[in-house]
């Protein structure tokens, strides 16, 4: 990145026209806003650009953003728009004491009579600088049609017009080249031209012409007839004129207020771009039954160009809504109903303008177009002690329904959802952040502050109710609770004949499952093993592939090779380590690509056996980040050589070298296959009668670094600044700790925690010896032999635990090997999939930030791991052929590190 700020908060509602022609719906609206970015910190990337740097030297700590929504849709046609628009916009120089939203020194607007619906175009800011250059920005000023392209309304320019003279002076004789190709993206709606001094004074106005018009407001261009005669008069028609007044808000129009709370909105007025002092300024509030309340006395601006109003919110606020029917194509049994709720506020528009001879009329606003907006905010009114039931359900319940994607992070409605202590951490982090920041809990922004409080307390002590202590105090044996809002419990239904039989009929290797007994000792794992060959098979690898080979292969303190002693150096430990980084890395598509190919609502116990996997294997990844950076090297993560590309043969660093790495749905052959074979232990009589096979396991890998790190010591050890902790204090006795690394004995604990959360903490015990935990190998093996691993007695476990059922039915139809191959450009698999990739690039960029100097930043990772997710369930929902009634076979993500469009 080039640089970081604070965004100041600000909502597009305000120069709302419509945009988009020939569509008569709220989806044809176009808007823009402009707002600033302080507190800015540059980074050391930006110095490689000339643009940036004279734009660093120029601005300093503080830049302003300008967007416009250039269109967006919900609807066809066309079907392959997918509820997405396009938003353009511009970065400059934000001058001290200009306001927040400021939009240029000017304006040039259409006739009031042409205002919306009926504008050809659209308002459009503009500035002239000290160099007499002019630079109007035509972003949200012109029209475009259903395909989001804009329309050609013929040859248009910008020109002036002299009160003195009826005729039009052309600025340029060359049109605005508004229909080349990908002009609004490429320029962002900016036009500039060199003008002459004096130029643009209270006698001559800027203009936006169309030629050969007729009509009102038709002129003649300045000199034609002396140029070209009578005949070849061309006539150009006024489409935007230069306001003398420009009015807008200095700060912020959009206030949230609670009952008897009070803002001072000041209102900032210009002419001709300078403060316009004595200007008379009105706000006008139609709405009898209003919840807000403010002096509309018509108040002057003072030298500075501000006249001032303070709005109250002078009654509490109570009002509902209905909610529709959420849609879930897939979900068995009944559909939820629509739903009339409690809201926590209602938006008030203010309109404001400048008063002429008295009247609240202006010429520069009209419907939306100028409104301040004050949200009023429900109240707290709840009583401590703050349950689930009667508190936090009725807010979160709102939300559940307006913000349904919250619905793969978490569900808003299901007490043990929101208090899993992952969940719970997340909501305290996102809920105590700044307004402004960027990753500030979505789902409450609208929540008046006393409500947020109640919520953050509650998080801290989360009690259900009365009535569920009381009733799980309850040992009776007739005990029934069945809450609606507590739970849903989806209705899976199982197949006929286990899975696990029919996919493995022509093969041999599950009489592990049917075992009364598994004894966890090396000789009759040995012994008893049915896959020898298969998994021989992975280990092997060819003497003369470049790929396997690491800087510690076959590495041990105790080895009386010689050359081994060579081995140990801090430079191959950190070499190694970047292996490591990038193992654990390579293991989290392929986790994450079944995980979330599972419907949701189904195959729930396969789904959190993944999930926790999956977040362990994150986990690992951050500790291992956090081992190299205490030896004093960053690790390389946003790099396309560290990203995998599948499908491939086998993980980095010579890690079972021969296995099929595929991206696949989820299915008990490919978790068998692939995942069981990448957690199996370090199981040495395997590999012992045939030398290629040694030391190519995860395990034997992990193994090195830890002789390795014996035998350095302490002293290499010196960066404990930037390692990363993890956001918020992880659970005991689940996902594992992230050590700070200072020494040796801190090292061994991140290192063994890695081998033992994957393959058990020895050959007796396949659990992981801090959490007590089944470990990774086990886990996989539960959900192919569909029962959970039990303890029989001290030494003998078996798979004869609780059924772990699984629904192929509850699978996405998601394509083999999902890649950026096959994916047309257009389609919706395409959309999504850009998305999901762009999100992806987003997290490496991150990850990197945070592993570089910037360990805070691990909880930016976070978040766009969680966001991550979003975007890979919509790629399993979209199909790949949308004109295909046949095959059903969905997008999947795509996992590559470059993607770029031919």
């Amino acid at each position: 990145h080039a640089f970081k700020g604070e965004w100041t908060r600000n909502v597009i509602v305000q120069n709302v026209w419509q945009k988009m022609k020939g569509l008569e719906s709220s989806d044809s609206f176009g808007t823009s806003s402009t707002t600033t970015i302080t507190n800015i910190v540059w980074s050391e990337s930006y110095k490689h650009s000339p643009i940036l740097q004279e734009l660093e030297e120029a601005s300093g700590n503080q830049l302003q953003v300008s967007l416009s929504l250039y269109s967006y849709r919900h609807s066809d046609p066309p079907p392959n728009n997918f509820s997405l628009g396009y938003v353009v916009g511009t970065i400059g120089i934000s001058n001290a004491g200009e306001p927040l939203n400021y939009g240029g020194d000017r304006v040039l607007i259409p006739k009031v009579s042409d205002f919306p619906p009926n504008a050809l175009t659209f308002k459009a800011p503009f500035k002239v600088h000290s160099q007499n250059l002019l630079t109007v920005d035509l972003s949200n000023s012109l029209p475009v049609n259903i395909y989001s392209t804009l329309i050609d309304i013929g040859p248009i320019f910008l020109g002036i017009i002299h009160d003195a003279i009826e005729c039009v002076e052309l600025i340029s004789s060359d049109p605005i080249p508004y229909l080349s190709e990908n002009w609004i993206k490429k320029t962002g709606g900016i036009v500039d031209y060199q003008i002459s001094p004096g130029s643009l004074t209270s006698s001559a106005s800027l203009v936006l012409v169309q030629q050969n018009s007729t009509g009102e407001d038709t002129y003649s261009e300045c000199g034609q007839k002396i140029l070209h005669g009578e005949d070849d008069e061309h006539k150009y028609l006024v489409l935007l004129r230069e306001s003398a007044h420009y009015i807008r808000p200095m700060g912020f129009y959009l206030q949230r207020l609670e009952y008897l709370e009070s803002a001072e909105i000041p209102i900032y007025v210009t002419h001709l771009g300078n403060p316009a002092e004595n200007v008379a300024v009105y706000v006008k509030i139609d709405d009898s039954e209003s919840g807000v309340a403010v002096d509309t006395t018509m108040k002057t601006t003072n030298s500075d160009g501000v006249a001032s109003f303070t709005f109250t919110v002078p009654k509490p606020v109570n009002k509902k809504r209905t909610y529709p029917k959420p849609k879930c194509p897939r979900c068995p049994g009944e559909q939820p109903e629509a739903r009339t709720l409690d809201i926590d506020g209602q938006v008030y528009y203010i309109e404001y303008g400048i008063s002429e001879n008295d009247q609240t009329t202006t010429t520069q606003c009209t419907g939306n177009d100028c409104n301040i907006l004050i949200k009023t905010l429900s109240s707290n009114t709840a009583t401590r002690p703050y349950t689930w039931d009667d508190d936090v359900y009725p807010i979160f319940r709102q939300y559940y329904f307006l913000y349904p994607v919250m619905g793969d992070i978490l569900n808003l409605t299901d007490y043990d959802s929101v208090t899993k202590h992952h969940n719970l951490e997340l909501l305290k982090h996102s809920m105590n952040l700044d307004f402004n920041d960027p990753n500030y809990m979505p789902a409450t922004r609208d929540l008046s502050p006393s409500k947020q409080q109640m919520i953050l307390e509650w998080l801290a002590n989360p009690i259900r109710s009365k009535l569920f202590v009381n009733f799980m105090l309850d040992d009776s044996d007739d005990k029934i609770h069945r809450s609606q809002h507590m739970k849903y419990i989806p209705v899976c239904a199982p197949p006929e004949t286990t899975t696990a039989q029919s996919e493995f009929s022509s093969r041999s290797y599950l009489s592990v499952c049917m075992r009364d007994k598994i004894a966890f000792n090396t000789n009759t794992v040995c012994d008893d093993m049915d896959d020898i060959n298969y998994y021989r098979a992975t280990l092997k690898r060819s003497a003369t592939d470049p790929k396997c080979t690491r800087p510690l292969y076959g590495y041990s303190r105790e080895s009386d090779n010689p050359n081994f002693s060579k081995l140990c150096t801090l430079k191959n430990l950190q070499d190694q380590l970047q292996i490591a980084v990038q193992i654990e890395f390579a293991t989290i598509p392929l986790y994450l690509t079944s995980l979330y190919s599972i419907v949701d609502r189904c195959n729930v116990e396969i789904y959190h056996i993944l999930r926790r996997v999956a977040m362990q294997e994150m986990l690992h990844l951050v500790q291992v980040a956090n081992i190299l950076i205490a030896t004093g090297k960053k690790p390389i993560v946003d790099n396309a050589a560290f990203v995998p590309k599948y499908p491939s043969k086998g993980l980095p660093g010579c890690v079972h070298p021969n296995l099929k790495v595929n991206l696949e749905k989820f299915n008990l052959k490919h978790v068998h296959d692939v995942f069981v074979t990448i957690e199996q232990p370090n199981i040495t009589c395997i590999a012992e009668p045939f030398p290629e096979l040694v030391n190519n396991t995860i395990g034997q890998f992990y193994h090195e670094i830890e002789d390795c790190v014996k035998v350095l010591g302490d002293e290499i050890y010196t960066d404990e600044e930037s390692q990363v902790a993890w956001p918020w204090e992880l659970s005991p006795g689940t996902l594992g700790t992230v050590y700070k690394i200072k020494d040796v004995n801190s090292a061994l604990s991140g290192i063994n925690q890695i081998i033992e959360q994957g393959e058990g903490s020895g050959p007796l015990n396949p659990t992981d010896a801090a959490t007590g935990n089944i470990a990774h190998y086990y886990r996989f093996q539960e959900i192919v032999c569909g029962r959970k691993l039990k303890k029989v007695d001290d030494k003998h476990y078996a798979y004869i635990g609780d059924r772990i059922v699984f629904d192929p039915h509850g699978v996405w139809p998601m394509r083999q090997r999902p890649g950026k191959r096959g994916i047309v450009k257009g389609t919706n698999c395409y959309t999504e999939a850009k998305s999901f990739h762009k999100i992806f690039r987003a997290l490496l960029r991150e990850l990197q930030n945070t592993f570089n100097g910037e360990p805070n930043s691990i909880i930016n990772t976070v978040e766009l791991m969680e966001s991550l997710l979003v975007h890979t369930k919509r790629t399993m929902r979209v199909k790949l052929d949308e004109d295909d009634d046949v095959d059903d076979e969905t997008c999947g993500p795509v996992w590559d590190y470059d993607w770029d469009d031919e």
